[in-house]
């Protein structure tokens, strides 16, 4: 339950930067909340699903293929809440890569990664 909570909170971190950082991202003070929620259901519940159904991908790719996945699962979040968009894929690719970053820095701070 500890680790979840410091996983929305490093979410809920890189988010707010992300919506300070880029133009490209806007979010609503509610949206915001509820991306972070949309994330953590999906990356609990249906990102495990297609790791496993497009591992060969992943081989092949050299585990790039990654990167894209999580990339459509940040697309499949904004999608679903309203008050919260992006202009452009590319700009996902790159927010995947800071929300990655804060998540591991909050991990490694508050000692929830083993």
């Amino acid at each position: 339950m500890k680790k979840v909570g410091w996983t929305l909170a490093g979410n809920l971190i890189a988010l707010y930067i992300l919506d300070v950082l880029f133009d490209g991202i806007i979010f609503t003070k509610k949206a915001l909340l509820l991306m972070v929620l949309a994330l953590w259901l999906l990356n609990s519940f249906v990102k495990p699903v297609l790791k496993f159904l497009t591992a060969p991908l992943s081989w092949i790719t050299f585990g790039l293929w990654h990167l894209v996945l999580n990339a459509l699962i940040l697309y499949t979040a904004f999608r679903f809440v309203p008050g919260a968009y992006f202009s452009s894929f590319g700009l996902l690719v790159v927010s995947v890569i800071v929300l990655s970053f804060v998540n591991t820095l909050v991990n490694k701070l508050f000692g929830t990664e083993k």
